[in-house]
């Protein structure tokens, strides 16, 4: 069982630590979709590429405010090196997720309403997964 701190949509500030994530994330939303739309609008760069232009533009950005911000806390129990690497290959994994299912779903629908549509499956594995496995507080 895991500490109630720990789960995540379960323990003290977790829903507030949820909308934390949620306000960071349309933030980085907003800017990913909008380099997004002028790559693949403006420079006619196709989607995929595009997705991955855009999704890194913002990861480091997104690194920085979820620390400082969602999940702030006086001690974590991991190193900033360690963190910054699991929250890569965190970010990875959404990025590659979310690109597989751009070009699936590009297929069948504009570019950007693919994007739109990864967004809610994203959003919901990155909380869970940097909640558990990269912001953990020291106990």
């Amino acid at each position: 069982m895991l500490n109630p701190d720990m789960r995540p949509f379960g323990g003290t500030g977790s829903l507030d630590r949820f909308i934390r994530y949620c306000v960071v994330g349309s933030v980085n939303t907003a800017i990913d979709v909008l380099i997004f739309l002028l790559l693949t609008t403006d420079v006619k760069m196709a989607a995929v590429p595009a997705n991955i232009v855009s999704y890194t533009a913002v990861l480091y950005v997104s690194f920085v405010l979820n620390r400082t911000f969602t999940f702030c806390s006086s001690a974590f129990s991991l190193i900033l090196a360690v963190q910054f690497f699991r929250f890569l290959v965190i970010n990875l994994i959404s990025l590659f997720g979310s690109s597989a299912m751009i070009w699936l779903l590009a297929a069948i629908m504009a570019p950007i309403a693919a994007k739109l549509a990864t967004i809610p499956l994203v959003t919901a594995w990155g909380f869970v997964a940097v909640r558990l496995l990269v912001f953990r507080p020291k106990t």
